[in-house]
């Protein structure tokens, strides 16, 4: 039996990710990129420590609780905003889920990529968007697929016709989709 070598763990590699992740995702990856440091008594890079100490402005002024820490009568909304998570996330899932964010990109791009293949085909684009969105996000509103489709292709308005949709269904495109997946879990 042949096996392949276990891929080693590049730390620089995964605290390089989770700062991209954290900046475009939220402080899910950051407090990932903490523990990373923690198991492997790596320094906090100074990003972390500038979020770190943000957290600890709006906990406390100087040497006091602040005042909106004082006030507070939602220990859950006081948590989220001292952390700087968002006030409410968008969709389905947690806060806390940063593997539910990553899986929803991914299929968005999915998405993207099956929706050109169809249309590639010959398949008329609202179908084959109907037909994609069915694929991965099933109950998914109309609108919300076709602004998948503006932010997957870079678009401000959506062609309506196969012959419109061809020039926008290029190797590029599908490199540039391609491409965003593999960063995601990099």
């Amino acid at each position: 039996m042949n096996r392949s070598a276990p891929v080693a763990f590049d730390l620089d590699k995964a605290l390089a990710m989770y700062q991209k992740l954290a900046a475009n995702r939220g402080p899910v990856f950051t407090w990932q990129m903490i523990g990373t440091c923690i198991k492997h008594k790596k320094q906090f890079p100074d990003w972390v420590i500038d979020y770190l100490a943000q957290c600890a402005g709006r906990m406390c002024d100087g040497r006091m609780q602040s005042e909106r820490a004082k006030r507070a009568d939602d220990v859950g909304k006081t948590f989220q905003w001292i952390f700087d998570f968002p006030k409410k996330k968008p969709g389905p899932g947690g806060l806390f889920d940063p593997h539910d964010e990553l899986l929803k990109e991914a299929a968005k791009s999915a998405f993207a990529l099956d929706f050109m293949m169809r249309v590639y085909q010959g398949e008329d684009p609202v179908q084959a968007r109907g037909n994609a969105g069915n694929e991965f996000f099933p109950n998914k509103e109309d609108k919300t697929l076709q602004r998948y489709l503006r932010e997957q292709f870079q678009l401000k308005k959506l062609p309506r016709t196969i012959d419109e949709w061809m020039p926008e269904i290029t190797p590029d495109t599908l490199l540039r989709i391609a491409r965003k997946v593999c960063e995601l879990f990099r």
